[in-house]
């Protein structure tokens, strides 16, 4: 059972599938659709979507991050 048909439950069903395992995803709504959000898709995901040759489409419609920093709750760098 995967809990969400978001990018990281479609990401997890898709290598379970092709790994042969039987599955079944959950989602709370009714139906998937855009809601003209960023979202960040970590390297796990790309890595399906790269066995999936769909790549080219991500390159098209995404943006490259060019900067990662994390920051507690005061806006302090950590790390």
């Amino acid at each position: 059972m995967i809990a969400g048909g978001g990018i990281g439950g479609s990401a997890a069903a898709l290598s379970l599938d092709r790994a042969g395992i039987e599955l079944r995803v959950f989602e709370a709504v009714p139906e998937i659709w855009p809601l003209g959000v960023g979202i960040k898709i970590l390297p796990h995901a790309v890595r399906e979507l790269m066995q999936r040759g769909l790549t080219e489409k991500q390159e098209k419609i995404g943006i490259q991050t060019r900067e990662l920093v994390y920051a507690n709750r005061y806006v302090q760098q950590i790390g």
